[in-house]
């Protein structure tokens, strides 16, 4: 799974995932599976910021993949840094060269950006920003 995202500025900080944030990743996979969908995840990136979820699409059933390729940004906050959260969303009917890139959702928490990264998904990928404009949202 190619995991850093084309067109990714050089001002972007990611953070590396901590293990609190890793527990939201491994709850939102398990719950997936426990829908019965196929799902996991890739977590080679997780130092640089970046974790990838890949599941079987719930809405059309017809063995597609969705692939949330999640991001953890590094935002000025009141006291340093904050984490600001950015999804951006593939879709892939077959091998890996048919991977499609969606939109982008951002959230200013982790529950929050898959959340809307699933309702995104629900809506048959609506969103229209790219990664750059998600970046800077919030």
């Amino acid at each position: 799974m190619k995991m850093l995202s084309e067109g990714v500025g050089k001002m972007i900080e990611h953070l590396a995932f901590t293990e609190f944030d890793m527990t939201g990743i491994t709850n939102t996979v398990t719950r997936y599976k426990e829908a019965g969908w196929q799902a996991d995840f890739d977590i080679n990136d997780k130092q640089l910021g970046v974790v990838g979820i890949a599941l079987e699409n719930p809405i059309r059933r017809d063995g597609t993949i969705v692939i949330f390729e999640i991001h953890k940004l590094a935002k000025p906050g009141l006291f340093g840094r904050k984490a600001h959260w950015v999804v951006q969303l593939y879709s892939q009917d077959g091998g890996p060269s048919s991977r499609i890139k969606r939109g982008c959702v951002a959230a200013s928490m982790q529950a929050y950006a898959i959340s809307s990264a699933e309702k995104d998904l629900y809506h048959g990928f609506l969103s229209v920003a790219d990664f750059d404009l998600a970046a800077i949202a919030y």
